[in-house]
Order: C-alpha cells, then structure tokens, then sequence
C-alpha cells in the first residue's frame, strides 16, 4: 500500500498511524490495526478517498490528527478529576456519588475548624 516510501517516511508514517489510533481511542472507537482501516479512517475524516490517502499519506495523516483533535475541542471539557478517576467518559454524578449524597441529605453540614 506504501511501496513508494523509503525507511524514514515509513517511520514518521508508523508515528502518525499511532497519533491516529490515540485519537480514535479518545473518541471512543475501536482503534484499527491494519493500514487499509487506518486508510479509510483517515480518508473519512478529512472527506476524500483511500486512494488519495494511500498516495499521499505523509499529507493526509497530519490533517486527520488536527481534525480529529478540534472535533474534541470543541465537544467541550469535562473535569478530569472525576471522568479520569472512574474512566466511564462522561461525568456520572448520580452513579458514583448518588447513595452517598441520598443519605446525607437533611443533616448538619461540617464546619472546618483549624488549629491556631
């Protein structure tokens, strides 16, 4: 598929193909693991043909990967506190903290004291 490249296109490529799996996988997709899928992953990404990828990948790849990292921006931020710490994605208040909040509800609240 990318016969007409030498060593070090293929490296810079490989580190490509591995930039685009970490966006798929933060998108939350399975990540490919062939080139045809990657091909078509990035070909749909950036609206053209896998033809046109396979001709030109060291162009295509770069493209995809900024494509795919303002399409996350601009979904909006999550703190990470809570999403990173349960790995579920999207923020679960009731999920994970919904019993505990339930029985707290209707007593006193805690006043934090220091020492002096």
């Amino acid at each position: 598929m990318y016969e007409q490249l030498n060593w070090r296109d293929r490296k810079e490529l490989e580190g490509l193909s591995q930039e685009v799996r970490a966006e798929v996988v933060k998108r939350g997709d399975k990540a490919p693991k062939h080139k045809p899928e990657m091909a078509a992953v990035v070909a749909k990404q950036i609206g053209c043909t896998v033809k046109a990828v396979s001709k030109d990948p060291l162009e295509c790849y770069p493209r995809a990967i900024e494509s795919m990292k303002s399409d996350r921006l601009r979904q909006g931020a999550t703190p990470g506190n809570l999403v990173n710490r349960f790995g579920t994605g999207p923020l679960q208040f009731r999920k994970h903290y919904g019993v505990v909040s339930e029985r707290l509800v209707g007593m006193p609240r805690q006043i934090s004291v220091g020492c002096w």
